[in-house]
């Protein structure tokens, strides 16, 4: 098993897992199980980087595991700390965990959208585009 990220995600449009491995552009493998899209993307690894010393180029390093807090500090303009505040009021939330919720839902379609963006990209470069 590789020493690179990898990130499992199901994917209604491909019907199937997409295993993704973020330090080497994002490469991706499709298959019916989590498991079998894990042991593809292996595969696809163990191929890119045989690309990138065939071709001379420097091999992207895996990622370190970092230790992160769960705690940060974010300056945000008066007006929208009273917005926050007044909505997890109405909401009968903490404005921690209403901060927290909007925060997950964006990071989520931020995601969604670069996955799709990427999608898209290479159906573009592969002429596939009137199949959508």
């Amino acid at each position: 098993m590789s020493r690179y990220s990898t990130n499992v995600t199901w994917s209604p449009e491909d019907e199937c897992y997409v295993a993704v491995c973020p330090e080497l552009d994002g490469i991706n493998a499709l298959a019916d199980t989590k498991e079998e899209a894990i042991s593809e993307l292996e595969i696809v690894i163990g191929m890119a980087i045989d690309h990138f010393l065939e071709k001379g180029k420097p091999v992207p390093l895996p990622a370190k595991i970092k230790n992160y807090s769960g705690q940060f500090v974010v300056r945000l303009p008066k007006t929208i700390h009273e917005r926050l505040v007044h909505q997890a009021k109405a909401e009968e939330t903490s404005l921690n965990t209403l901060v927290v919720s909007y925060l997950s839902d964006a990071s989520t379609q931020a995601s969604t959208l670069n996955y799709l963006g990427k999608r898209l990209r290479r159906l573009a470069n592969t002429g596939k585009m009137s199949s959508i």
